[in-house]
């Protein structure tokens, strides 16, 4: 019998190869403490339909994130630091940037311009941020519990509460006609005509000290979309500005608010508001005694039913199918609940979402596709989208749920993230379902501290720590932002 002979390589060029080879081999588990965020789908100029690693500046790499939002898009998160960062489309300054030259840019053309290419602080914030809400180009920042609110980005249908709907730049040239904010606007008096401008900032009155008595307390939530905001203050009194042409506000008139005004629906009843959700022109109000929607019916995405002598609802509504749970989220046209027992339900949307309609029983039930582009049937009636009593993809609770323009994702505690919709965009990443309404897992770690959706992608976050957190991402392609 022939032995293998074994030869022992000791040439210098031999010993860099493996050392090479060792170097190229995945470690287990993370080397440092560091911020790892994920994307996978469509925002602008990014396209990545499989999950990717987004290449991030050494100082914010050092970061942990503690929470983060998405518009349509742009990304903002707020730090445990206290800090907030941001990237992304910043073309209405929803990034809390200058925008270039003091310019304003709308062409695609000029996306350079006008975007932030990788997560960058918010300029001028004050301290101790500790909450965010984002709409599709326009920024909250404030602290919970307090009246400190810094706002920016578009303002034309006076979704920052603002009464000018000018922009304001932070250089000499600026448009009067436009309807954007730059920069951030504290709850404090400022004149905004005899302001000086101290490198490049201007302050906007947010006018709560008329507006918002001082006996409603601090803010505990602010939700907001792309036309509209709710308020929920410390003392369960809702404030609403905006636009009203569908009813979204909840004042029972379609008359726009360019500042903050009580919601009286909810103290007149007594009813207690216990969270608030502002959805694609529609509004939501989950209270002691039930949920509560108002504003655009069609496709079913208040979960009320349509007919074509009712469209819209002025005055908010209690929506009797809607299951009871601690996580609501809303897209463009549907609406995701997720219940203590840990089911998904899912209401409206159109045919991406692959929700099945009921049997059209009459015109009443038919609703026009949001574009006007066909018409299918109204699914106001919410549908199972995960049963509880499958494990396959865990049965631990929900901590995070989020919707972007058509597919949800949420974050499970123990690092699950699933999701289920649209995944035409890479949205969901590789992992996509055989039909849009299949729950499915787009990645797995136990450190994720949050999870957002926007228009047509998905970001995670994970607070890696040196030597405890599984290395999930070293395998994964990676992207040096927009």
């Amino acid at each position: 019998m022939r032995r293998a002979r074994v030869v022992l390589h000791s040439a210098p060029w031999m010993k860099n190869r493996l050392q090479e080879k060792k170097v190229r081999q995945a470690p287990n588990v993370a080397t440092q403490d560091e911020l790892v965020v994920l994307f996978t789908g469509t925002a602008q100029s990014m396209r990545t339909p499989l999950l990717s690693r987004l290449e991030l500046p050494e100082d914010v790499a050092k970061k942990r994130v503690k929470l983060a939002e998405c518009g349509s898009n742009h990304v903002v998160c707020a730090m445990e630091d206290g800090t907030v960062m941001s990237f992304g489309d910043n073309r209405k300054g929803q990034c809390g940037r200058p925008l270039a030259h003091g310019v304003y840019r709308d062409n695609d053309d000029e996306k350079e311009e006008t975007t932030v290419a990788v997560f960058t602080r918010f300029s001028g914030e004050g301290p101790n941020v500790k909450s965010v809400a984002v709409g599709a180009r326009h920024t909250f920042v404030f602290e919970k519990g307090t009246r400190n609110v810094w706002v920016t980005g578009q303002n034309e249908l006076h979704q920052l509460g603002i009464r000018q709907t000018r922009e304001v730049f932070t250089s000499d040239s600026r448009r009067d006609s436009s309807a954007s904010v730059l920069l951030h606007s504290i709850m404090e008096p400022t004149d905004v005509s005899t302001s000086e401008d101290v490198a490049g900032q201007f302050g906007i009155f947010w006018e709560a000290s008329g507006d918002i008595p001082a006996e409603e307390g601090g803010i505990r939530k602010i939700s907001t979309s792309a036309t509209h905001t709710l308020v929920l203050m410390e003392s369960g009194s809702v404030y609403v500005f905006g636009c009203a042409l569908d009813g979204q506000l909840g004042t029972g008139t379609t008359a726009a608010r360019n500042t903050p005004y009580r919601l009286k629906f909810f103290s007149a009843r007594k009813v207690a508001v216990l969270d608030v959700h502002s959805g694609h022109c529609c509004s939501f109000f989950v209270t002691d005694e039930g949920t509560f929607a108002c504003g655009k019916l069609d496709e079913g995405r208040t979960g009320l039913p349509w007919s074509p002598s009712a469209p819209v609802k002025l005055l908010p509504t209690r929506v009797p199918s809607l299951p009871a749970g601690p996580h609501l989220a809303s897209g463009l046209s549907h609406g995701t609940v997720v219940t203590d027992s840990g089911n998904w339900y899912a209401f409206g949307g159109s045919q991406k979402l692959g929700l099945t309609p009921p049997m059209c029983k009459d015109i009443a039930d038919a609703t026009p596709h949001y574009r006007g582009q066909r018409s299918y049937s109204n699914v106001h009636t919410p549908a199972l989208v995960h049963d509880a009593e499958d494990s396959s993809l865990g049965d631990v609770p929900l901590s995070v749920l989020s919707s972007g323009y058509y597919h949800t994702i949420g974050l499970s505690g123990d690092g699950t993230v699933s999701g289920f919709g649209d995944t035409a965009d890479g949205q969901l990443g590789a992992n996509r379902p055989p039909d849009n309404r299949s729950r499915v897992i787009v990645h797995q770690n136990p450190d994720v501290a949050t999870v957002a959706a926007g228009g047509n992608f998905s970001v995670i976050f994970i607070n890696a720590r040196q030597g405890v957190t599984p290395n999930t991402w070293s395998t994964l392609p990676v992207i040096r932002g927009f």
